[in-house]
């Protein structure tokens, strides 16, 4: 039982500039593998790399955490 944002939000999260991250949410090692399930939903999408922290880098990040203090 995922959680995972439907897809079909994501029109709706992009034109509001709402950073989507991939992550598996692992709460265990054995789970990091599910970062593929979003991976999977993240292609229907698509999310650009401008809104997927996940590809930022770390100079990135810190400068959008620091922007929205």
């Amino acid at each position: 039982n995922r959680l995972d944002m439907d897809w079909r939000w994501f029109e709706r999260a992009l034109n509001l500039k709402i950073p989507i991250p991939i992550n598996p949410d692992a709460h265990s090692i054995s789970a990091l593998n599910d970062v593929e399930y979003g991976i999977d939903i993240a292609a229907k999408g698509p999310i650009p790399a401008e809104l997927c922290p996940s590809t930022w880098t770390a100079d990135e990040f810190l400068s959008w955490c620091n922007s929205h203090t």
